[in-house]
């Protein structure tokens, strides 16, 4: 994608069930972050082994109007 040090990049991925996620890497050994509850959304992060920061996220659905 891009020649930027490993480390050093920051990658976002939506998902449908925030705690799903969570479980998942954590499941698998991931030192995740617990669920951070926003008004725009949920997030979870963690590092990979490179270093780089990743953020999964859920989209709460928004009211009509």
């Amino acid at each position: 994608m891009s020649e930027v040090p490993p480390g050093t990049a920051s990658l976002q991925i939506v998902v449908a069930d925030i705690h799903r996620a969570h479980d998942e890497l954590a499941g698998r050994g991931v030192d995740v972050s617990d669920v951070q509850v926003l008004a725009w959304g949920h997030f979870v992060t963690f590092a990979d082994p490179d270093g780089n920061q990743w953020a999964i996220q859920y989209l709460p659905s928004r009211p009509n109007g």
